[in-house]
């Protein structure tokens, strides 16, 4: 008698339930192409390869980040390349080169890396 009582209670609180989509919607204050991917901060791991491309940024790690994440691009390793470009992002968000290092993690995803592009030009 207990479960037949208790089914349509847990079918009311589902049916409650705000689809998924809406509480994900606008949770970033750097623009809706930051509300998907990782959320944690990817440490510096030096075994990403021998790789140096000179930017400009205003953190004293950000060269070390933006070499590892291109590193990763280069291995495949299209999620942690966002956290390393995101972690550069965090402490200097007008490295233009860190948007570009989003994008290019991003390529599957046309309309993600796009809006990581225009807010790279919002930020320059």
């Amino acid at each position: 008698m207990k479960r037949l009582l208790t089914l349509p209670l847990l079918v009311s609180c589902l049916m409650a339930q705000e689809p998924a989509e809406e509480i994900k919607e606008g949770h970033s204050h750097n623009g809706h192409a930051f509300n998907e991917g990782p959320r944690q901060a990817g440490p510096l791991m030096g075994t990403t390869g021998n790789i140096n491309l000179p930017i400009t940024t205003s953190w004293d790690k950000g060269q070390a980040y933006f070499n590892q994440g291109l590193g990763q691009l280069h291995g495949f390793w299209y999620y942690e390349a966002e956290r390393s470009f995101r972690a550069l992002l965090a402490k200097d968000p007008n490295c233009a080169m860190a948007y570009w290092g989003l994008s290019q993690a991003n390529y599957e995803n046309e309309k993600r890396a796009k809006e990581f592009i225009t807010l790279s030009l919002i930020h320059i």
